[in-house]
């Protein structure tokens, strides 16, 4: 259930929607205009603005931001029916808990955080380098194929329609797939604990298993009634056999299977190391609940990383029936590493072509807490006029954000979808007629003003139900060209996508500050790395966001949230060349396994500059190569990574 905050900024996205017909509805064009020089003082919105109290509730039939619309609170002597039944309650001793009302600072001190920000120091400096020695691209221009990989949500749908039945049922279905995934995987792991097939009751039912040593034997007709094929059923079932039940007495190590989970039944309670449980599934375990016990394991020096809704296999003995005292932890099987064949790199990257591709990732706020003029975006702007238009502009919202004072107040002129038109299209399209070339991707946020979806996972921008909806939102957003083509990529969040053979995963929504709310991690032996780890668990988990209960705020649609389809929208399908995670902590860029990992964090932290990130990935030489052959793209040797302060 979205939070009240959330709610407010939904009505605010109706209460501003354009009308028809109004000067938005004209299409944007592209071609550039050799009598009109790009001036930024065109994009500043008005210096006045008129204040609305969205605190109080307006008349039947008129819009909040309507003046003369909004209704005063009634005074003691003019009490209506239900403000006299609220002071009752009060009476009673039921606290009633007040509005948060949101003050703005005057124009003096917003113009004095403006200025301040606009005269700070260190523009423009490098926060970290990753492979410095890796040269920058030149201003060359280079070939680019960016597409979106099958599986992601790229229409609009309808949520808060799912059961609690159905979430049941897809909760346990992740523990299913995690114990097929493992059970698939054991025998090719051979540094694991030796299974006595025996003990674990592998087999359970009487089957005859016939072994056919030669092609000339001959089977009768009566031998064969008495063959008895397993069912698919069945065979699960033999997968299934590897793991113990977690209520079943056992002084011998075995397999157990589950989520991580808190014994706490207070909201938002913290886990740690003693109120640890297992919960299992109903085929394996019959959803029962079990304590865990980890101190035999901490005693050996090995690293642990353990969080809500994380999915595990633990090698464990159950001496009392209700407590697994665990000595190993076994994580879910590695992705499948994608790969690329030789005449397809010859395809991105053609002789005497080998040009590296350039790439400026960005997440916002864009703007100011005490300003909507978007200084902070026409920076950035600025900089990559100078420094060099990229190949690759890869924008994350929030764009217009819901949560700046101006827009939670109704403090503002225009609708969010002219802010948006204003200030982050014009702006585009000064770029793209810089560099008519350059792929630009957004992808939104939950905290978009403008989207109608708040509900992870979410489609593209300007997405709707219907076709005709869709095409009035992208003209109203300004992404519409006069030809009819679009000025950039849209993309969903979160979402998968190839830039010539990189794959790219990626989301907006900040999980993890999500996984660091609620983790419990221990090193062990190993170097403290506590952002690095919660990096892997996202990639082990497979998961854009495994954290179950997910945190307040996070909005999981449970139908494509939960979902195990590994064609699914929250699901990796493959292990990512790059992953891409903003963040409110610290930017950063680690090295997980052959994956890719940045935080580039936010272009705006409240009234100062934050830190925006430059790529730049070198060609593989296919000189050595093969044809035919399939090839891992190794981006760690040829990517340099730039965290660039505002």
């Amino acid at each position: 259930m979205p939070s009240s905050q959330t709610l407010n900024a939904a009505s605010i996205r109706n209460l501003t929607a354009p009308k028809r017909g109004s000067l938005l509805s004209q299409p944007v064009s592209l071609k550039p205009n050799n009598n009109t020089e790009y001036n930024p003082s065109v994009l500043k919105t008005p210096s006045k603005h008129k204040s609305f109290d969205l605190l109080s509730s307006p008349t039947l039939g008129a819009s909040a931001f309507s003046p003369g619309s909004r209704s005063t609170l009634p005074n003691a002597s003019q009490q209506t029916p239900s403000s006299s039944a609220e002071t009752k309650s009060q009476s009673n001793g039921l606290e009633q808990v007040p509005d948060q009302i949101i003050t703005l600072p005057d124009k003096e001190t917003q113009q004095k955080h403006i200025q301040s920000f606009l005269s700070r120091a260190n523009k423009q400096s490098n926060v970290l380098t990753f492979n410095t020695h890796i040269p920058l691209p030149t201003a060359t221009i280079s070939r680019t194929l960016v597409s979106l990989i099958e599986g992601q949500q790229t229409a609009g749908y309808r949520y808060m329609y799912e059961k609690i039945t159905e979430k049941g049922d897809l909760l346990d279905m992740q523990i299913t797939r995690a114990a097929t995934l493992i059970a698939e995987s054991w025998d090719d792991e051979t540094n694991l604990m030796k299974v006595d097939k025996n003990e674990m009751d592998i087999v359970k039912k009487e089957t005859i298993d016939v072994k056919i040593e030669s092609n000339d034997m001959e089977v009768d007709d009566d031998d064969s009634k008495n063959i008895k094929v397993k069912t698919e059923s069945e065979l699960e079932m033999d997968r299934f056999s590897l793991f113990a039940h977690p209520s079943m007495i056992s002084q011998e190590v075995k397999l157990y299977i589950g989520r991580i989970c808190c014994d706490s039944v207070v909201d938002e309670s913290k886990i740690n190391q003693f109120s640890v449980v297992l919960e299992s599934c109903k085929e394996i375990g019959t959803g029962a609940r079990s304590k865990l016990d980890f101190n035999s394991y901490l005693q050996k020096g090995l690293p642990m990383a353990l969080f809500p809704g994380q999915l595990v296999c633990l090698e464990a003995s159950n001496p009392t029936g209700n407590l697994l005292v665990v000595s190993k932890i076994v994580h879910l099987p590695q992705l499948p590493i994608p790969t690329t064949t030789c005449s397809e790199l010859v395809e991105y990257y053609p002789p005497g072509q080998e040009l590296p591709v350039s790439m400026v990732i960005t997440c916002g706020p864009y703007t100011l807490l005490d300003s909507l003029e978007y200084e902070p975006l026409e920076d950035l702007v600025q900089a990559l006029l100078e420094t060099g238009v990229p190949d690759v502009l890869l924008m994350m919202g929030p764009f217009v954000d819901c949560d700046h004072p101006f827009i939670q107040t109704g403090n503002i002129e225009m609708d969010v979808f002219e802010i948006f038109k204003l200030h982050i299209t014009n702006r585009l399209i000064q770029l793209k007629r810089v560099k008519p070339s350059m792929e630009i991707i957004l992808i939104p946020s939950q905290r978009d003003a403008c989207m109608e979806w708040i509900a992870f996972p979410q489609p593209p921008l300007g997405s709707g139900i219907t076709d005709n909806d869709r095409m009035e939102k992208l003209t109203l957003l300004g992404l519409l060209t006069s030809n009819g083509e679009f000025l950039a990529q849209l993309f969903p969040n979160p979402t998968q996508f190839t830039i010539n053979e990189l794959l790219i995963a990626t989301t907006s929504l900040d999980t993890l500050v999500a996984l660091g709310n609620n983790f419990i991690y221990h090193c062990g032996d190993q170097k403290r790395d506590r952002v690095r780890e919660m990096f892997q668990q996202i990639l082990t988990q497979r998961h854009f966001y495994p954290i179950f209960p997910p945190l307040p705020g996070a909005c999981l649609d449970s139908t494509r949230a939960l979902s195990t389809n590994p064609t699914d929208p929250c699901v990796l399908q493959l292990l990512p060349d790059m992953m891409i995670v903003p963040s409110l902590l610290a930017p950063c860029v680690k090295e997980v396994g052959s994956t890719l990992c940045i935080n580039p964090g936010l272009l705006t932290k409240g009234r100062v500059g934050g830190t925006y990130c430059r790529v730049t990935v070198h060609p593989l030489l296919t000189e050595a190569m093969t044809d035919g052959d399939s090839y891992p793209h190794g981006l760690l040797d040829r990517t340099r990574v730039d965290i660039i302060r505002l």
